[in-house]
């Protein structure tokens, strides 16, 4: 699990590299992860082993930061 999880997470990063760069909306793509947080009751900074092990996406909190550091 932790393998194919790790795989998931690259994708997801590339993923999330895309969709801003193709709308041009930083903000867009920033709200979207906040909304989905809330609605889905996520822990937006979870404990790292427990990342690497359970989660097939980043986290909110590295999802976010990725987004807001990555030029458009």
């Amino acid at each position: 699990m932790p393998a194919s999880n790790a795989l998931s997470r690259r994708f997801e990063r590339e993923a999330d590299r895309y969709a801003p760069d193709v709308t041009r909306d930083r903000e867009a793509f920033i709200s979207t992860m906040e909304k989905l947080a809330d609605l889905n009751l996520a822990d937006r900074d979870p404990n790292p082993a427990r990342e690497f092990m359970f989660y097939s996406h980043p986290s909110i909190k590295k999802r976010i930061a990725f987004a807001r550091q990555h030029a458009l």
